[in-house]
C-alpha cells in the first residue's frame, strides 16, 4: 500500500537515474513494454470493480470512449517507468488531466485517491509475475516497484493538485452564483420567474415551494471567523450589514435544530413560512422580530425567535405610532389611580376581556377569591361605565391592553423608562 502524498501542488523530479539500471535487463524491460496495454486495462478493470462511484463513470452511456482514454493515459504514464520519453511538462500536464477528469465526471476525492491505491496493488502484481517469469534478479524487481510508488506517488500528487483546485474554484464560483440568487429571490420589485429559475439552474440550487428567512444579529461579523455549519442548500449572505440565511422547506424534519446547532453563538429570528415567490415577506418580518428582540420586547429563546409565535405582537407593533395612539385613546382612564391599584385594574380587565366575561374563570386565571374579581370589575365600571358591553370598544380595549403590555407600559399608556 503506497502512502498518498498531500494535496498541494508537487515537485516533479526525473526518474532516470532509478531507470537506468532497469536498461541492464532489456529483455525485463520489453516484457513491461508489452504488458502495459493489458496492465492498463486490468487496472481501469480493477478500480470500476473496487469502486462503484467509478463504475458507474467506466459502464456508463459512454463507456467504449471513457474507457479507451482511460486504458491510453493510463499506459503512457507507466511507459514512463520504463521508457520515459515524455517531456516533464506533458507528463504533469496527463497527470493534471486525470484529476480533471474526475473532477468533472463528479468522481469524489476519496475515491480519486482509492483509485490510485487500488491500480498501484494491480501494477505491483502484475510487474512481479513478470520478473518472475523472465527471471529478473530480485534488485531488478525492487528497483521497479521503488519507481512504481515514486511514479504513482507523483501522478497522484499532480491528479489531487488540479483536482482540488478545480474544486476549489467550482465552490467560489457557486457561492458568488448562490447568492446572486438570494438577491433575486428577496429584491423588491420580485424577479422574474423565468430569471430566478435560470439563476437557480446555475447555482445548482433546487427551487423549493416554501421557504423562511432567518435574520442574525449584526454582531455575527465580529464574533464569527467562519460561517455557519449548515445545511448545503441553506442560501448564506454574510456579507450584508444585515446577515441573513434563506431556508427551503423550513418545516421539513429537522430544520429547526439545523439552526439551533450551525447558529448556537447567535441571536437569530426565524421569518414566517411562505412560498418562494413572497421569501421578501418572511425577511421583512424576521428582521421586525430582530429589532424587537434587541429591544426587550420579544423574549428568545433557545431555538431563536420564531415569527409564526408572535404574529399578534408583530401586528399590534408593526405600527408603533398607530399601537401608541390606541393605548392613549383608551388607557387614560387609568392615569389618576395609584400604580398598583392601575396595574391590577389593568391586568383584571385583560383577562375577563379575554375569559368571556366570567367572573369565576377570570377568578382562577387570576389565583384570586372571585369576590376580589366582583370588587374589582366594579371599580373598572366605575371608570368605563356601559361602554364595556360596546362590541367594539372591547375589541379596541383589548388590543390596546395587549399593545400596551408588549411594549412595556405601565397600564395607564405610558411607556415604562426601564424599557426604553
Amino acid at each position: 500500500m503506497i502512502g498518498l502524498p498531500s494535496t498541494s501542488a508537487p515537485t516533479d523530479t526525473p526518474a532516470a537515474s532509478t531507470v537506468a539500471p532497469l536498461t541492464r535487463d532489456p529483455a525485463f524491460v520489453r516484457c513491461v513494454q508489452a504488458e502495459l496495454p493489458l496492465l492498463a486495462a486490468e487496472m481501469v478493470e480493477g478500480v470500476a470493480r473496487s469502486i462503484p462511484q467509478i463504475e458507474r463513470v467506466i459502464n456508463g452511456r459512454r463507456e467504449p470512449a471513457v474507457r479507451n482514454a482511460a486504458n491510453e493515459r493510463i499506459r503512457l504514464l507507466f511507459e514512463q517507468l520504463v521508457a520515459p520519453r515524455l517531456p516533464r511538462q506533458e507528463r504533469v500536464a496527463l497527470c493534471r488531466e486525470l484529476g480533471r477528469d474526475a473532477f468533472h465526471q463528479d468522481i469524489s476525492l476519496d475515491s480519486l485517491q482509492n483509485a490510485f491505491r487500488v491500480s498501484t496493488q494491480i501494477a505491483w502484481r502484475r510487474f512481479t509475475h513478470i520478473g518472475h517469469e523472465v527471471g529478473a534478479s530480485a534488485e531488478q524487481i525492487c528497483l521497479l516497484t521503488d519507481l512504481l510508488f515514486e511514479v504513482t506517488n507523483k501522478v497522484c500528487a499532480h491528479s489531487l493538485s488540479a483536482y482540488t483546485e478545480l474544486s476549489a474554484d467550482s465552490a467560489d464560483s457557486q457561492q458568488s452564483r448562490r447568492k446572486h440568487l438570494l438577491e433575486a429571490l428577496l429584491a423588491e420589485p420580485a424577479t422574474d420567474m423565468d430569471a430566478l429559475v435560470e439563476l437557480a439552474r446555475a447555482a445548482q440550487w433546487r427551487l423549493p415551494r416554501t421557504v423562511a428567512c432567518v435574520a442574525l444579529d449584526e454582531s455575527w461579523h465580529t464574533g464569527h471567523r467562519l460561517p455557519p455549519a449548515l445545511e448545503s442548500d441553506v442560501l448564506v449572505d454574510l456579507t450584508r450589514p444585515d446577515p441573513c440565511l434563506l431556508v427551503p422547506d423550513p418545516d421539513g424534519p429537522g430544520r429547526l435544530r439545523m439552526l439551533r446547532r450551525g447558529l448556537r453563538d447567535t441571536r437569530f429570528t426565524i421569518g414566517t413560512t411562505v412560498p418562494l415567490r413572497q421569501a421578501r415577506t418572511s425577511l421583512r418580518l424576521a428582521r421586525r422580530s430582530l429589532a424587537l428582540v434587541q429591544r426587550g420586547l420579544l423574549q428568545e429563546g433557545a431555538a431563536g425567535v420564531h415569527c409564526a409565535d408572535h404574529l399578534p405582537a408583530l401586528l399590534l407593533l408593526g405600527d408603533e405610532d398607530v399601537a401608541r395612539q390606541l393605548v392613549r385613546r383608551h388607557l387614560p382612564a387609568f392615569t389618576a389611580l395609584k400604580p398598583e391599584q392601575r396595574e391590577r385594574l389593568a391586568e383584571t380587565l385583560l383577562t375577563w376581556l379575554t375569559s368571556g366575561g366570567s367572573y369565576p374563570e377570570v377568578a382562577v386565571r387570576l389565583s384570586v377569591h372571585p369576590q376580589t374579581v366582583r370588587y374589582r370589575m366594579r371599580q373598572i365600571e366605575g371608570l368605563f361605565g356601559d361602554r364595556l358591553h360596546d362590541p367594539e370598544w372591547r375589541f379596541e380595549m383589548l388590543l390596546a391592553l395587549h399593545a400596551d403590555r408588549l411594549a412595556g407600559g405601565t397600564g395607564d399608556g405610558r411607556p415604562d423608562p426601564a424599557v426604553r
